[in-house]
């Protein structure tokens, strides 16, 4: 139940609530004694604990461009309902008596023509539920409720059977039965929203890159850089698993403003009989495997870049686990302009732990120094892989320069050997603050017991992969501290539009990716300008159900960053981890051996 307004609550003590109290204000929104002022143009019922990207993204005061008709709204009503109301209040004005009734004929999806008639004469009206509307561009009239049917049904990732199985608990008319002339429609509507979006998105890049071309040229005066040099992330994603798919989607991320600047849409499905010569209206676009999809559509990125945007992606963040790259390098789509590799810090510090789980694989068997295996108690276990792998991370992301990153790895290597009878902690941070206990009970003048340390001939056997992922060439590409998280957050997003069980046609999933692009970049209020592009306003409801889904958004991305849920995040992992440890050594499992 919701706490009584104005009472006074105290929040729980621990790792995220440190005891404050807390008040609930007459709008039922939790304040901190000490609330930090609200950011502009945010709700005051979204507060957040820090700033998330999205807070960035999203300006509610592009709401404000819309004007609210309360009287524009579409409602749902029993027929049976008002035709009794109408029966026995309202009188005929042909034959003034009480007896006029209301019913509906020739629907077409969920618009109909409701006909309004006297029991005593021949009186009779007929007028249509819902308005109809020209829109623009099509020389056709579309019912106005059965574009925002189809358009909502997208939204969600769900089609005609869905739409079919929704009207029909609803007790309404069936939804048109076919969804292609809509689909094409807002289509080529949702394409311009997300054309003008990412353009947007490329001169907020070069703005950021100016900026940081400002700051360079204090530090070296001399240097010469172009603003519209900039960087981006790319990364491919499929629909469905195993490289097998007939879809995929390249995308195409600004490393400065997290925002979408370019997507190329791939399919390999070809509906044409004679499959040497293509029909014009081939939904076909790329030859070759699915796992090439990634390199075919990166390069039509970079070859467009500069017609498009006038823009050059002279920095290419990506994995390391894909030729993409290599592609682009040999293709040289800016002439002698190097393009510089920029790793991912997160799938970097992944290869500490990949490389340690294969060595523990292949390992398995053998016997180290000691007469003990890789693996087991007191071993490397995987909970142990996954504490290097985090402090490997680590390392990366709190140093600027490769010499740091060198020496805080080596002081992982060194820290995680380390014994009552040979500590090895000179290169980890000195002092009372130091993350090292060692140092820190040494700098307070206590005697510290070394636990939980890797015996010697395990440090030795994982000796050879600290040295490989010390590389500085490898650690030079890491300096600019950004991920790939961006790409992985716009590809979930693509796929809750176009749902990986379902086989969507071309215009389908470039309507999907669009769509998500647009509201990624800026928020649901893409979806009030595609419908008043349309010819249809957004009005009342429309305009209240998309402040509100943006400030969920919002409330949920600032919580996600908050240090409680991201301990509890690390805490449920660690908890995990260490229940399929019990349950591998409890049970044990192979063909024929029961």
């Amino acid at each position: 139940m919701p706490r009584a307004i104005g009472k006074i609550t105290k929040s729980r003590k621990g790792i995220g609530g440190r005891g404050k109290k807390k008040v609930v204000n007459s709008n039922n929104a939790t304040e901190s004694a000490e609330t930090p002022q609200p950011r502009p143009n945010l709700p005051e019922t979204c507060k957040p604990y820090k700033v998330s990207s999205s807070s960035k993204k999203i300006d509610f005061s592009e709401y404000d461009k819309y004007d609210i008709d309360n009287s524009y709204k579409n409602e749902l009503i029993d027929l049976s309902i008002l035709s009794d109301i109408l029966l026995q209040n309202t009188i005929c004005k042909n034959c003034k008596q009480y007896g006029l009734q209301i019913r509906s004929e020739n629907c077409v999806g969920l618009a109909s023509t409701l006909i309004l008639h006297c029991l005593h004469c021949d009186f009779v009206v007929k007028f249509s539920n819902t308005k109809e509307v020209k829109v623009p561009d099509v020389n056709k009239t579309y019912c106005d409720v059965n574009i925002r049917l189809v358009y909502g049904l997208r939204c969600i990732g769900k089609g005609l059977l869905a739409g079919q199985a929704l009207c029909g608990i609803l007790n309404l008319p069936q939804p048109p039965t076919k969804f292609s002339p809509y689909i094409t429609i807002l289509h080529n509507k949702c394409k311009i929203a997300a054309f003008d979006s990412m353009k947007n998105a490329v001169e907020e890049a070069v703005q950021e890159n100016e900026v940081m071309i400002e700051e360079e040229k204090r530090n070296v005066p001399d240097v010469i850089l172009e603003p519209r040099d900039i960087s981006a992330g790319f990364d491919g994603t499929w629909q469905r698993r195993g490289h097998q798919s007939l879809n995929g989607v390249v995308t195409c991320t600004s490393i400065d403003s997290g925002k979408v600047m370019d997507v190329a849409v791939v399919s390999k499905y070809c509906i044409c009989v004679d499959k040497q010569n293509h029909d014009a209206y081939c939904y076909a676009n790329h030859k070759g495997s699915s796992g090439s999809m990634e390199g075919a559509g990166i390069r039509q990125i970079f070859l467009r870049s500069e017609e498009k945007y006038k823009v050059r992606y002279v920095s290419y963040l990506g994995d390391g686990d894909s030729s993409s790259f290599e592609s682009i390098v040999a293709l040289k789509p800016y002439g002698n302009t190097e393009i510089k590799k920029l790793e991912c810090i997160n799938h970097v510090s992944k290869r500490m732990g990949a490389r340690l789980r294969r060595l523990k694989q292949d390992l398995k068997k053998q016997k180290l120094d000691d007469g003990k295996s890789l693996g087991g108690k007191n071993r490397l276990t995987d909970k142990k892989i996954d504490q290097i792998q985090s402090y490997y991370g680590k390392a990366i992301r709190e140093n600027k320069t490769v010499q740091d990153m060198r020496q805080a790895i080596w002081a992982i290597y060194c820290h995680t050997g380390s014994s009552d009878e040979k500590p090895e902690h000179r290169l980890c941070p000195q002092g009372e603050k130091s993350w090292c206990k060692y140092n820190k009970a040494k700098a307070e003048g206590k005697m510290y017991e070394h636990k939980n340390n890797l015996p010697e001939p395990i440090m030795q056997a994982i000796k050879p992969i600290f040295k490989a992922l010390i590389d500085p060439n490898l650690l030079k590409k890491c300096t600019h501290g950004k991920t790939q998280n961006v790409n992985e957050s716009v590809n979930s997003v693509i796929w809750t539009r176009i749902p990986k069980n379902n086989f969507v046609t071309l215009q389908t999933l470039e309507f999907g990716v669009f769509e998500a692009v647009a509201s990624y970049n800026d928020g649901n209020i893409t979806k009030c300008r595609v419908l008043k592009s349309l010819g249809l306003e957004p009005s009342y409801n429309t305009i209240r159900a998309m402040k509100f889904l943006d400030s969920e958004r919002i409330r949920r991305a600032d919580q996600a960053i908050s240090g409680f849920l991201r301990q509890s995040r690390r805490l449920e992992k660690l908890r995990k981890r260490k229940l399929e440890e019990d349950e591998e050594a409890a049970t044990s499992y192979d063909a024929g051996m029961f």
